[in-house]
């Protein structure tokens, strides 16, 4: 069976807008992905009781499914806090040991273009290679709250 699905470039744009003291402030900063050929697009609730795995980062070849995604195929992820008092942890895992937590506060969005992660809590400087995370789990504050995440993939 061939696939029927076609290839699409995706385009993202950022933009922020602000007006202190009567001068306005912002930028808009469109860009491009090609070659988008999955999406996944979720809401869900993370709970306070516990971490849990909200996406996994698969080896090539093994089977994908809701949240479960090919390392390398990654190409934009977009994380949103959809509750509008409580903060979510959101932590960025590689098995091996390298990990970062973010403090996702209310209504708060976050982006990443891969997953590829490097940790240091010596301050040193950068000399290691950067590790691939196997997971991004979350963890609520003191109540639960929902999420919505949005992956594109090549």
């Amino acid at each position: 069976m061939a696939t029927t699905v076609v290839q699409a470039p995706m385009t993202v744009s950022l933009s922020e807008q602000v007006t202190v003291n009567g001068k306005e402030y912002g930028n808009s900063v469109p860009y491009t992905i090609t070659s988008i050929q999955k999406i996944d697009q979720r809401i869900m609730t993370i709970t306070s009781a516990a971490e849990m795995n909200v996406i996994e980062f698969v080896a090539p070849g093994t089977p994908e499914g809701p949240g479960k995604f090919a390392q390398a195929n990654v190409a934009f992820i977009r994380i949103k806090n959809l509750d509008d008092t409580n903060f979510v942890r959101i932590r960025m895992i590689d098995t091996g040991g390298e990990t970062f937590d973010i403090k996702l506060e209310a209504k708060g969005v976050f982006i990443i273009h891969s997953n590829n992660i490097r940790a240091n809590v010596t301050g040193a400087a950068f000399a290691a290679p950067f590790s691939r995370a196997d997971f991004i789990a979350a963890q609520a504050d003191t109540a639960n709250v929902d999420i919505e995440y949005f992956v594109a993939l090549l």
